[in-house]
């Protein structure tokens, strides 16, 4: 009856806001519609408003959703909009992860370098919003102390 082929359903790295509790993790989709043509209702949430961070924790990013017709120009969709698709139209779709809570910076290097490890936050974020040091796959303990404390040095 829903003739749909998932060509990608993973988590979203980056996807949980930062803080010493990381937000759960959103996850990405790519789906294809296989049947004849038909109409997709599509309501999603937190399109422009991010979950906001608890007790200094960061936001998590905003959803988004990507439409790519077969035969069109891919374009980014509203958070509620009916579409009509036909066979071989793609979706792409980020769903948002939840807020963090506590500030970042007071979150265990170890954990965050798991967290890199495990793919569920990117070495960029790691060292942007944690304040965490990965060199070449590995931890680097005395530049994330030194990092952290500039970081935490109020300007």
């Amino acid at each position: 009856r829903m003739p749909l082929r998932f060509h990608r359903l993973e988590l979203w790295a980056d996807s949980g806001g930062p803080g010493f509790h990381r937000g759960g993790q959103g996850y990405e989709a790519t789906t294809e519609w296989l049947g004849e043509q038909s109409t997709a209702t599509l309501r999603r949430e937190r399109m422009r408003f991010a979950p906001p961070g608890l007790l200094g924790g960061d936001p998590a990013p905003l959803c988004r959703t990507r439409f790519e017709p077969r035969d069109a120009e891919a374009r980014d969709l509203p958070g509620k909009i009916d579409i009509t698709m036909s066979g071989g139209d793609v979706l792409h779709y980020w769903t948002t992860g939840g807020a963090g809570r506590d500030s970042p910076l007071t979150r265990d290097p170890q954990r965050v370098f798991a967290d890199v490890l495990d793919e569920r936050v990117s070495v960029a974020s790691a060292c942007e919003r944690y304040g965490v040091v990965v060199n070449a796959g590995k931890f680097d303990a005395a530049a994330t102390a030194t990092l952290r404390q500039r970081l935490a040095t109020p300007t």
